[in-house]
């Protein structure tokens, strides 16, 4: 399994594994899901999981 997870991070955040990026990853590919990134220096990162196809009932 791989862990997506740079020594940049770990010094900022002691607190996690690191695990969860890789967690997405391996259910985006399983799923045929997207994943994308947008990362400013000094702002943060942001990932958003992209759902194709989706039926939404009429209700929900």
């Amino acid at each position: 399994m791989n862990i997506f997870y740079s020594p940049r991070a770990a010094l900022h955040n002691k607190a996690t594994s690191g695990i969860g990026l890789s967690i997405v990853k391996i259910a985006a590919e399983n799923n045929k899901l997207k994943i994308k990134v947008a990362s400013e220096p000094g702002i943060g990162t942001s990932f958003t999981v992209i759902f194709n196809n989706i039926e939404l009932p009429d209700e929900y």
